[in-house]
């Protein structure tokens, strides 16, 4: 196998400038990766040994975090290698630039004014009302053992998907691009009765959000 300086004089024998990995990671596993060589004047160059070479040795050099953990999705960018001839290094210098994605909950609570008749359905049925995305349908506790009319259960009804929507539309104060399938929602502080004051409702509503920063693994 060649040594580090026989690369190091290839590397000059050709010109070369810089040499740019593009890689992606995340999931519990590097994806895609690319290497280019490029001379003083930018242009692409070829020579399959250098980048074989450092196809070798990038992991080597160079910390990548692919260990995902349900916030923490990955990191993107480029790694850019260059050899100081000035300094007449003996190896080559490598420097990571990229990007960490993430996938955060963020929420926030919103109020939803009650008719008198949905104020008193909630007050003598429903204990509380919740949502989430992963289900897709509500999930309603009731009182004990109660019995619902026709005209109950389309007032409920009616309610619950108005809820729905206005979460939906309700703004978060959250970082980055909202990424879920709807946004989850409970009518209770900790999942405990309906808060309702002055016939207004009180909602906790949270949705997931996408959103990247500069990489500082």
């Amino acid at each position: 196998m060649q040594t580090s300086n026989e690369y190091i004089e290839l590397w000059k024998k050709h010109n070369i400038a810089k040499c740019v990995m593009t890689f992606s990671c995340g999931g519990d596993s590097m994806n895609e990766t690319s290497f280019a060589l490029y001379d003083n004047e930018d242009n692409e160059v070829q020579v399959a040994e250098l980048t074989d070479y450092f196809e070798s040795v990038i992991y080597d050099r160079v910390d990548f975090y692919e260990v995902s953990d349900g916030h923490y999705m990955g990191e993107f960018g480029k790694v850019e290698i260059t050899y100081d001839e000035e300094e007449d290094e003996e190896d080559f210098l490598y420097y990571k630039d990229a990007k960490s994605e993430w996938e955060e909950t963020f929420g926030g609570t919103m109020e939803v004014q009650l008719s008198d008749e949905e104020f008193k359905l909630l007050e003598e049925k429903i204990e509380n009302i919740n949502y989430s995305e992963w289900d897709g349908e509500a999930n309603i506790n009731f009182k004990g053992e109660c019995v619902l009319t026709d005209e109950d259960e389309e007032l409920l009804n009616t309610l619950v998907e108005r809820i729905k929507s206005d979460a939906n539309d309700f703004d978060i104060d959250g970082k980055g691009d909202d990424v879920g399938d709807g946004r989850n929602f409970d009518t209770g502080e900790d999942g405990e009765g309906c808060n309702i004051e002055d016939g207004v409702l009180r909602v906790n509503v949270s949705g997931r959000f996408y959103y990247t920063e500069e990489s500082d693994f």
